[in-house]
């Protein structure tokens, strides 16, 4: 599970099993119809590692709920 910040300030959270790859395509605007794409350059703010994909998917929707991530920063 990853976090991104953009340019905005805004957030963007996402789950990958390599994180490092996925934030050279965030940075790069490889996807133009992603979100951090007008949001560029971002910035890795908070990573956290899983062994469970499952695990990772629910603590993903509930940071999205709003709780978590924002608290931290």
């Amino acid at each position: 599970m990853y976090s991104l910040r953009g340019s905005d300030d805004s957030f963007y959270i996402g789950i990958s099993s390599d994180i490092e790859h996925l934030l050279v395509y965030h940075e790069m605007g490889y996807f133009h119809s992603c979100y951090t794409f007008k949001r560029r350059p971002v910035k890795l703010v908070y990573s956290l590692n899983f062994t469970d994909v499952i695990q990772a998917i629910l603590f993903e929707k509930r940071i999205r709920g709003g709780r978590g991530l924002k608290k931290l920063h």
